[in-house]
C-alpha cells in the first residue's frame, strides 16, 4: 500500500499526532519521498453471545470520524510542505498490525507518543500500547514524536544524539544516526554511560560499525560524550534539544516488550525531541515472524468469517 519507499505516518481522531504528522511532513519534503497518512478503524466486536447488541452504522460513524480526521491531516500537511507527493488512507483493522504490515515498505514509519512535560504516568502512558507493540515489530525505523518534543529546548544545540549502549547489532542504528546528520548537516553527539546502565549490553561490533560509518562521512562532525553514574536518566536529559535521538532496537529473544535496553526505553519514554528506534537489517527474530505470519493467517480468516457484521452496544 505504501507508495514508492513513502515516510508512513499513523494518526488518530483526537487531535494528539499533530507534532508527529508535521514532522512527518518536513522529513518527507527533506527526503524527496512520499509521505502516506494512515488512519486504522478499529474492527467492532463481530459476536453477540448475550443478545446485547443490535446492528447499527456506527462503524459507518466510526469511519466518517477518520475522513474527517484524514481530511484535517491533509490540511496540515500541505501548511508544512505544499510540494510532498501525498497519500491519505483508512484501513480498517487492529491499528499495530497495520502499521507493522506498512512498515515492510516504507522508508520510515512515524507514530505520536505521549505529551512532554506529563507527571507520574501509568503502565500505558510513557509510551502508548500501539506504539510500543509497533516499535517492537517495525521492519523500518520508527520515529515516536512525542507532543511537545518539537517546541522543547529550541535554544540548545541541534545535533543528533546516538544511544551507544546496548546494541548487538550495531550498523542499522549508527548508520541511520549519520545519515540523518548527513541529511540535516548536524553533528552526531555518540553518548554513552559509564559503567553501563543495569539491564545494557554492548555487542563486539559497535566499535567497528561506528568507526567504519565515521570513515564514510568524513563530513559529520562527532562527539563523542561519557556520562557518569550508569543513570538512563542522565541520557534522557542530554536528549532535550536534540534534533533525534537514536536508539537500537535488539533482536534477542530474552530482551521483553518493546526491544530496547535500559537506556534504550528511557529515552522513548522520555526524551524531549523525536525518537528513532532502529532494528537489525533482516527485521525481528525468525521464530518471531514465524508466529507473526501465522498470527496474521487466523486473523484474516476470521476476519472473512466475520464480514458484513456490523454492531455496538446498546
Amino acid at each position: 500500500m505504501s507508495p514508492r519507499a513513502a515516510v508512513v505516518v499513523g494518526v488518530d481522531v483526537s487531535a494528539t499526532d499533530i507534532d508527529a504528522l508535521e514532522w512527518a511532513a518536513a522529513e518527507a519534503a527533506t527526503r524527496g519521498c512520499p509521505l502516506m497518512v494512515v488512519h486504522v478503524v478499529r474492527q467492532m466486536l463481530p459476536v453477540d453471545p448475550y443478545g446485547l447488541l443490535s446492528i447499527t452504522d456506527v462503524d459507518d460513524v466510526l469511519a466518517a470520524a477518520g475522513r474527517a480526521a484524514l481530511a484535517e491531516a491533509a490540511r496540515l500537511v500541505r501548511a508544512v510542505a505544499p510540494d510532498v507527493e501525498l497519500t491519505c488512507c483508512q484501513v480498517v483493522g487492529a491499528p499495530a498490525r497495520v502499521l507493522i504490515e506498512e512498515s515492510r515498505r516504507a522508508r520510515l514509519l512515524v507514530l505520536g507518543g505521549r505529551p512532554c512535560g506529563d507527571g507520574p504516568a501509568g503502565p500505558d502512558e510513557p509510551v502508548r500500547r500501539v506504539t510500543r507493540r509497533v516499535v517492537a515489530r517495525a521492519v523500518c525505523p520508527v520515529v515516536v514524536v512525542h507532543r511537545g518534543a518539537l517546541a522543547s529546548d529550541a535554544g540548545s544545540a541541534a545535533r543528533i544524539v546516538l544511544d551507544f549502549d546496548d546494541f548487538d547489532e550495531p550498523a542499522s542504528p549508527i548508520g541511520f544516526a549519520f545519515a540523518s546528520a548527513r541529511q540535516r548537516g548536524l553533528p552526531v553527539a555518540a553518548v554513552t554511560a559509564a559503567p553501563p546502565c543495569p539491564g545494557t549490553r554492548t555487542g563486539p561490533g559497535v566499535a567497528p560499525a561506528f568507526a567504519e560509518c565515521r570513515a564514510g562521512n568524513p563530513d559529520v562532525p562527532v562527539v563523542r560524550l561519557l556520562l557518569p553514574a550508569g543513570d538512563p536518566e542522565a541520557l534522557v536529559a542530554h536528549c532535550a534539544g536534540a534534533a533525534m535521538a537514536v536508539v537500537g532496537r535488539c533482536r534477542r529473544r530474552h530482551v521483553p516488550g518493546s526491544g530496547l535496553g535500559a537506556a534504550g526505553e528511557a529515552i522513548l519514554a522520555r526524551a524531549r525531541c523525536p525518537v528513532a528506534v532502529v532494528g537489525p537489517r533482516g527485521g525481528s527474530h525468525p521464530r518471531h515472524q514465524r508466529l507473526a505470519r501465522r498470527a496474521r493467517a487466523v486473523v484474516e480468516r476470521l476476519s472473512a468469517a466475520c464480514r458484513g457484521w456490523r454492531i455496538t452496544w446498546l
